[in-house]
């Protein structure tokens, strides 16, 4: 295969991607929808006979049925003329988690936990998916399992979306036919699960749960859970389930992820989760409890947008990733000299017997059928407590392990356990002869009665009719040559004559589809732009529904259910209708992308998670046709200082969100007001323009009302002083000056307040950046005052003379208040605030004298008393 040739006229292969054991996948165009996809060719020896391939094609046609979007989906199926198989399977434009990793590593980047645990939780969601299909027409359960969850198989688009791959080889694996001489155990060995190597005859959901359970496990310790490199002894702990569960109470395992992980990593299936869905509930409650707020899809597409991806593929360094493949284990053909017998077993020959070891302590034996008793081998016991049959089984020169460079990541390991033939041949070939016998007498008459699905496959294999038609949705009228059927899709047309005939099939809310059905005088019959198929197989045609898509602003690129469309906005788009919902997304570089609109084109309905982004209206009434407009916006976070105030967003009545809890606003494109709220601070309102180049994040400091009030430190009222106002800001002075009492606007920080008034010291305080009020206690200016006191005659000083003062702007003031009493100079030196006061003089033996005192401020002062003597 090389590039640039066409499959069927259908598909254009474009580049080789990569090449393993498989085959090689191919980046290739599908012609009809112009998009890309992914093509794998598969080599036709891998399938063996035709009958494997008849299972294969039959069992990949259902998983092609998963519709998921954690899921790759599977388009289609082609078969080449030489045998060649081709997978046609969405394109995923981003790298496996394996590729990842590797090239963090390299650039020493370091995957986000809440990152990692989010990728587990997306896996467990598209599991428990697949893990619960059931057959369409039966209603049956497929009993999907993938078998090889490992980080090679989960792939991350470079717009964040988590996809698993390789379901189909998964399918492959697991219905190759089981010979008697044969048992296939298959799985990546550091994710395989116990149940994978022990031979158990139904692997389940839970060996998936178990796989992700040890991808978790290297998520949050940096560590394999089982740490020897030597693979014989990978595989007896893995049997023995002799891993340390101490290890899972470690620090560096978050305490939420404790549970799940022990959970999901229990020896025995029955101890683990039930269902993949429990696993994904406890781990998005670890993400909403850790980060509520962050869109994890978005947050991956940035991270990955910062990875240098160029260089680095799975396909490098295998050993690294541990990919061990067990070829030739136990080849015990039958012309090997068969190793004595270690144990044979009176009964139930063909019985062997698989140890468990329950959370207990205690053993369980899960008894299956199975050749190992033919050789003498009983695995009753513990295979990790018998180091004698241990060392048959892991270390014989029949049990050998090969180490293959060349593993192709994209499939799984296929180990085949060889076995030789069963004891007592003639009694088994008689029972398998008689159950083949009355399965085909079966079928023979199922064939004719029709009472299971297989019998109406094989009768119509057999006599099928001319054609078989279906549609999606299903219920079409269908005319022929312009002429009405009396029946509606699905129907079978028995006989068609020779020619060229008319087919319309209608829907009264499609537009018609019309084809041309050529009828050959021999040969097989043909349908215009379909790919022939045998009669037993249906024509199944989709109808389509009508999109035309804009946007505001347009150019924005189209995304339906995941592929982007070549055609930027405004365009009209024709899209085949599924039975699930189809999902329309849009996104412009710099802008969050537009989701959230889902279109059930069958039932005419539409769910839109957000009616602020998106208008929808039918074209015509009562058709599937849609006019869809999408209204860009960003996500713009609102922080303020202080926190938790309610945001209003354009005069709304109610909040859009509280600054510091939820402040992220999705506004569309254009200005818009914004007003912050708070108990105790002012409203805060301020515009925002909304463009490709709006900074994401916008920050407030709201105001709030501070009362300032000046009183005397020494006065009892409650007056006002008057004083002058200064304010300063981390320093500097800010524009302001006033006089107290005065209510200030103020930001939440620490601001200085100085205040001044004459008669009065400089007073300087903090206001807080809480603070309310503020009342300052001012104290007056002193000077120094000197009275001197002498005799009236002769002028000498007098000595113990008392001097006391009143206020005279305080009348109302306590009495008289003593300033001291004269020296041995006759002096008392005291201090006064500025102001007008009555002093008085006393001294025994003297008349009282008064005087009239003002005191300035800054300025001392002197006064003189003359006292005479008392007559």
């Amino acid at each position: 295969m090389t590039n640039g040739l066409a499959i069927k006229d259908k598909y254009d292969i474009k580049r080789e991607i990569k090449r393993g054991g498989f085959g090689v996948i191919y980046e290739g165009l599908d012609r009809q929808f112009g998009k890309r996809v992914a093509i794998k060719a598969i080599d036709p020896g891998l399938l063996g006979e035709a009958k494997y391939f008849d299972m294969f094609y039959k069992e990949a046609i259902n998983v092609a049925c998963l519709n998921h979007y954690n899921i790759v989906q599977v388009y289609d199926l082609q078969r080449a003329e030489d045998g060649q198989l081709f997978i046609i399977m969405e394109y995923i434009d981003g790298p496996d988690l394996l590729t990842l990793l590797r090239a963090c590593k390299k650039q020493n980047k370091t995957l986000p936990l809440d990152l990692g645990v989010h990728i587990i939780a997306e896996a467990c969601n598209g599991l428990d998916y697949a893990h619960n299909r059931v057959d369409p027409e039966t209603n049956e359960p497929l009993n999907i399992v993938h078998q090889d969850i490992s980080p090679v198989n989960i792939m991350i688009a470079r717009t964040g979306q988590v996809k698993i791959i390789d379901f189909g080889m998964a399918t492959f694996r697991r219905n190759r036919a089981h010979s008697r001489k044969e048992v296939y155990v298959q799985g990546n060995i550091h994710y395989m699960s116990p149940e994978q190597l022990n031979g158990a005859a139904v692997i389940d959901r839970r060996a998936d749960i178990f796989a992700l359970g040890r991808m978790l496990y290297e998520f949050l310790t940096g560590e394999r859970l089982i740490k020897s490199t030597n693979t014989r002894e990978i595989l007896e702990t893995l049997v023995a389930g002799s891993w340390d569960y101490t290890r899972f109470t470690s620090e560096r395992i978050p305490p939420l992820l404790r549970e799940p992980l022990r959970k999901a990593l229990e020896h025995h299936p029955k101890n683990r989760y039930a269902n993949a869905n429990l696993m994904y509930k406890d781990l998005l409650h670890y993400l909403i409890l850790t980060a509520p707020a962050v869109d994890h899809t978005y947050k991956l597409a940035k991270f990955i947008a910062s990875v240098n991806l160029e260089n680095h593929s799975a396909e490098a360094d295998e050993k690294d990733d541990g990919l061990v493949e067990i070829k030739e284990a136990l080849a015990l053909e039958k012309e090997l000299v068969e190793p004595p017998p270690l144990q044979a077993p009176a009964t139930a020959e063909h019985i062997h017997t698989v140890p468990w070891s329950t959370s207990d302590g205690a053993h369980e034996a899960i008894t299956q059928p199975g050749p190992a008793a033919s050789y003498g081998i009983d695995l009753s016991e513990n295979i990790a407590e018998s180091p004698a049959k241990k060392d048959v089984l892991l270390h014989s020169k029949y049990y050998s392990f090969i180490d293959d460079s060349a593993v192709d990541d994209q499939r799984t390991i296929i180990d085949i356990v060889r076995l030789s033939a069963r004891t007592h041949r003639k009694a088994v070939t008689v029972g398998l002869l008689s159950v083949l016998a009355a399965f085909l007498l079966f079928t023979g008459v199922d064939t004719y009665a029709h009472f299971t699905p297989l019998g109406q496959e094989v009768y119509d294999f057999f006599f099928p009719p001319a054609i078989k038609i279906d549609s999606i949705p299903a219920g079409a009228q269908v005319y022929l040559d312009d002429r009405l059927l009396d029946q509606t899709t699905p129907l079978d047309l028995q006989e068609i004559a020779p020619g060229v005939h008319k087919l319309m099939l209608t829907l009264p809310q499609f537009e018609p589809i019309v084809k041309s059905i050529n009828v050959p005088s021999k040969g097989s019959l043909r349908v215009s732009g379909e790919v022939n198929r045998h009669a037993s197989q249906p024509y199944i045609f989709r109808f389509k529904t009508q999109f035309e898509i804009s946007s505001v602003p347009s150019g924005a690129d189209i995304l339906i259910n995941g592929v982007k469309l070549n055609q930027p906005t405004p365009a009209t788009v024709f899209w085949e209708v599924t039975e699930e919902p189809i999902d329309v997304m849009l996104e412009l570089p710099g802008l969050t992308r537009l989701t959230g609109l889902r279109i059930n084109a069958i039932e005419g309905k539409e769910v839109i998670e957000d009616r602020r982004f998106w208008n929808i209206k039918p074209i015509v009434a009562g058709k599937a046709q849609y006019h869809i407009e999408g209204i860009f916006h960003k996500s713009i976070t609102v922080n303020s200082n202080p926190s938790r105030a309610d945001i209003f967003v354009n005069d709304g009545d109610k909040p859009a969100g509280v600054t510091g809890l939820d402040g992220k606003l999705m506004l569309t494109m254009g200005d818009h007001k914004i007003t912050l709220r708070k108990n105790e601070y002012l409203p805060s309102s301020f515009i925002i323009n909304v463009n490709e180049n709006a900074q994401t994040n916008v920050n407030q400091e709201l105001l709030r009302a501070v009362r300032i009030f000046a009183k005397d430190a020494s006065a009892s009222g409650d007056t006002d002083l008057d004083a002058t106002i200064e304010l300063r800001l981390n320093g500097k002075a800010l524009d302001y000056r006033g006089k107290t009492p005065a209510v200030l606007q103020l930001l939440p920080r620490t601001h200085t307040l100085k205040l001044q008034k004459e008669g009065y010291g400089e007073t300087v305080v903090d206001i807080p950046p809480t603070e309310r009020s503020v009342v300052v206690e001012m104290h007056p200016a002193h000077s120094q005052v000197t009275i001197m006191v002498m005799d009236g005659i002769t002028s000498q000083p007098l000595t113990s003379a008392k001097i006391e003062y009143r206020d005279e702007r305080a009348p109302n003031s306590r009495g008289n208040q003593q300033l001291g009493v004269t020296d041995q100079n006759g002096q008392v030196v005291g201090k006064l605030s500025p102001g007008f006061y009555q002093v008085s003089v006393s001294k025994a033996g003297y008349q009282e004298q008064q005087k009239s005192l003002r005191v300035r401020a800054d300025e001392n002062t002197h006064l003189t008393f003359r006292l005479t003597i008392l007559r």
